[in-house]
């Protein structure tokens, strides 16, 4: 188990998403610290917005693996966040910005990027931790809320930001019946600015791939 690495947090209240969450942490900074160096070797721009979103299912199956929940619940929750981030960082890789410098102060920069990617898969790490051997309604809300929004992202080639907005919401309302769950409202208030700067620009239809 992950606590034999942070015996120190073993046995605390919340012990186990603490634990969970300074392994998502390790993570997400490394997988940054990657993206950069990339970023530096392509010259190209906007990467730091792939790196944390792809970042994102890379900790949805993390999470799926190491929780100590409820099975079902670990893989439907792990499922939609790796769809839900895989789709957009497909879409910011496709759209691509602008070369732009990636020094050293640049790096401090994406590794900001990591801890906003694990912000926002809290309402994750709590689902995937809980023991209750059923999936709630508000999880069946969840999952509804999100269908919708995925299906009318994909339908409108993703320029309809309140779908997307849909999809990041509906992991907090599946999250509600968690301790704290309620708190994680912050991560798609969080998340909506960067939905409207994944859409293309207007008119443009056939975006082209990041050089």
């Amino acid at each position: 188990m992950l606590q034999e690495f942070f015996p120190i947090l073993e046995g605390a209240p919340m012990g186990e998403l603490w634990v969970l969450l300074a392994w998502a942490g390790l993570l997400m900074i490394a997988w940054m610290f990657v993206i950069w160096i990339g970023q530096r070797r392509r010259r190209a721009g906007g990467m730091e917005q792939f790196g944390w979103t792809s970042g994102l299912a890379c900790l949805a199956v993390l999470y799926a693996i190491q929780g100590s929940g409820y099975g079902p619940r670990r893989f439907l929750v792990a499922l939609m966040m790796t769809l839900s981030a895989g789709y957009l960082a497909r879409r910011s890789w496709v759209l691509g910005q602008p070369a732009e410098p990636a020094g050293i102060r640049r790096l401090f920069f994406f590794e900001c990027r990591a801890l906003l990617a694990l912000v926002l898969s809290l309402p994750v790490a709590l689902l995937v931790l809980d023991p209750w051997p059923a999936i709630t309604r508000y999880e069946w809300a969840g999952l509804l809320l999100w269908g919708i929004g995925m299906a009318g992202q994909i339908l409108a080639e993703s320029r309809a930001a309140f779908c997307a907005w849909l999809v990041w919401l509906s992991f907090t309302v599946a999250a509600l019946e968690t301790p704290y769950g309620a708190w994680t409202f912050v991560c798609p208030l969080i998340m909506l600015p960067f939905l409207r700067r994944s859409e293309p620009p207007s008119g443009e239809d056939d975006p082209s791939p990041v050089s």
